[in-house]
């Protein structure tokens, strides 16, 4: 059992409840985790991509990513802060480039994003048909070809993208985190809409989706004109309504908490903030200490 992962400033820690912490990578930040049915990734700027398999960590692809996930099919999926997207079919062991993206990139009108000298990967999403693909400073973009041809799909959405993410369960439905806040879309990225009840435009940095009828959703925000600029939310119904919630009576924190839903579960997620990691069994309603005194995390994932 990996149990829960934590990147922190110098390598990668194993959290197992009801026991100490242990260091499982000694080296640099990792800032993007994901974990699927027995394989866990780990992805550090200007370093690469490390993968967890046969019960062993090692590098599998080395470069600047911007953005990692391992998709529904076992497909290992990396982008990078120079806009290119590679990905695996055999667990790392080979790499292929998605082609065709470049020429979007010169040949499209894709803005500068916040923060950054250059747009980059943010992302890929996997609708019915093909792949749906994240540029920050470019919106989505849709491939049924493997990068053959290009569609956008970003009408109504911010384009300056941080994160983008499929339903679990109904691939129509598709989620962005952005410079202006969350955006949702119902019908697989044609139309967006943009909920702001309770979050406003704050930028969205992180979310979770956790599947039921309605859905319930977490997200992380930055207001930067406070002290304590990073938040954490919660819709009950889908996104159309948010509400901030209290960790042992905090709710602002001044480094950035990040949060996750159990892999294979619907209402279980964890969250990390202040050196405390905390569980929820019903969808971020409620809420419990696990543990304490961690170092500043920048990125979690939970395979129990």
């Amino acid at each position: 059992m990996l149990g829960i992962l934590l990147g922190i400033d110098n390598g990668l820690i194993q959290l197992i409840p009801g026991k100490e912490p242990i260091q499982v990578i000694e080296g640099p930040c990792f800032e993007i985790i994901d974990y699927q049915d027995g394989i866990a990734i780990a992805a550090s700027k200007e370093a690469g991509l490390w993968i967890y398999k046969n019960e062993i960590w090692s590098q599998c692809w080395e470069g600047n990513p911007s953005s990692a996930r391992i998709g529904p099919d076992g497909t290992i999926w990396v982008g990078t802060f120079d806009t290119r997207l590679y990905f695996s079919n055999d667990q790392g062991e080979n790499w292929v480039e998605m082609s065709g993206l470049q020429n979007v990139i010169k040949h499209r009108q894709i803005n500068i994003p916040p923060h950054h000298k250059k747009p980059y990967i943010s992302g890929v999403i996997f609708p019915k048909q093909g792949e749906i693909i994240g540029i920050a400073g470019g919106g989505t973009w849709h491939t049924r070809d493997k990068g053959e041809n290009w569609l956008q799909r970003s009408d109504g959405l911010d384009t300056s993208l941080y994160k983008i993410q499929e339903h679990p369960e109904n691939s129509d439905i598709l989620y962005a985190s952005t410079e202006s806040g969350f955006y949702k879309s119902d019908d697989s990225g044609f139309s967006w809409m943009h909920p702001t009840m309770g979050i406003g435009e704050l930028p969205c940095i992180n979310f979770e989706v956790f599947p039921s009828k309605p859905d319930a959703l977490l997200l992380v925000n930055k207001d930067q004109k406070i002290e304590n600029p990073y938040s954490i939310y919660r819709s009950p119904n889908g996104g159309v309504t948010w509400s901030k919630i209290n960790l042992e009576n905090n709710s602002d924190w001044e480094t950035q908490p990040v949060i996750t839903r159990l892999w294979n579960a619907s209402d279980t997620g964890f969250a990390v903030a202040n050196g405390t990691v905390w569980a929820s069994h019903d969808s971020g309603k409620n809420w419990i200490s696990l543990a304490n005194g961690l170092p500043k995390t920048y990125a979690i994932t939970a395979a129990l």
